[in-house]
């Protein structure tokens, strides 16, 4: 499995993220700052600031609680936004989906159709 090991915040909401492979990924987070969780990162840039890597997640992680699932950074998998048509077009893939549902401030991943 590929993790996040480092990442650094170019500008804006646009991250560059090392990965275990030794490859990188230059990310735009803006699309995926919604949600009870996610918001206040959009609201304060000084939270969004405190982006870091978990080692033992291998992925990027803010002081508020929030994560994000190093295969949805890479694209392997798909937030389900059911409010939101032009996010899931907009991030869709050809294989298998987890989607992330929101729940009480808990994501869960369930199997998207």
């Amino acid at each position: 499995m590929i993790r996040v090991v480092s990442a650094k915040i170019l500008n804006g909401y646009t991250v560059k993220l090392k990965l275990s492979n030794g490859s990188t990924k230059t990310v735009n987070l803006e699309p995926f700052l919604c949600g009870q969780i996610f918001e206040p990162l959009k609201q304060n840039y000084k939270l969004f600031a405190s982006l870091k890597v978990d080692k033992t997640l291998g992925t990027i992680v803010w002081e508020n609680g929030a994560d994000i699932d190093p295969d949805v950074l890479l694209g392997k998998n798909v937030p389900e936004r059911k409010s939101d048509e032009l996010f899931s077009k907009s991030f869709r893939v050809t294989h298998k989906k987890l989607a992330v549902s929101e729940g009480k401030a808990i994501y869960k991943l369930r199997a998207k159709k």
